[in-house]
């Protein structure tokens, strides 16, 4: 769906989610624009809906707890793994952290996907 279909469907929310994006990387340069994206509306947009589901019933004291807990080992991992590959590269620190995003797109996309999926999130 584009941004202009989403408006003939009356999902102005959809439009916003694609068009703020779009515009952004069209006038500003690329890394800069992904890394405000990330920061600003990817990640969040991931943690609320997480921590929404960690929990249920629960104050949200306790579903961000339970949430950290369970986010732990994998952003340790993660680390671990990424900051090694990125120090002793034999790259630039820009062209090793080009290649760590790359690497992690696709398996982060089809993760999401399926989560949402059995979520039922639109």
């Amino acid at each position: 769906m584009g941004v202009i279909d989403a408006v003939r469907r009356g999902r102005v929310g959809d439009a916003f989610d694609l068009g703020v994006p779009t515009l952004a990387f069209a006038i500003a340069p690329g890394k800069a624009t992904f890394g405000a994206y990330f920061a600003l509306w990817h990640t969040p947009r991931h943690l609320v809906l997480a921590v929404e589901r960690y929990a249920v019933g629960k104050s949200l004291k306790e579903r961000v707890a339970t949430f950290a807990r369970a986010a732990l080992p994998n952003t340790l991992i993660a680390l671990a793994a990424g900051v090694p590959l990125v120090a002793f590269a034999g790259t630039s620190w820009r062209d090793s952290v080009d290649g760590l995003i790359l690497a992690v797109t696709v398996p982060h996309s089809v993760s999401v996907a399926m989560l949402e999926a059995s979520a039922k999130i639109s």
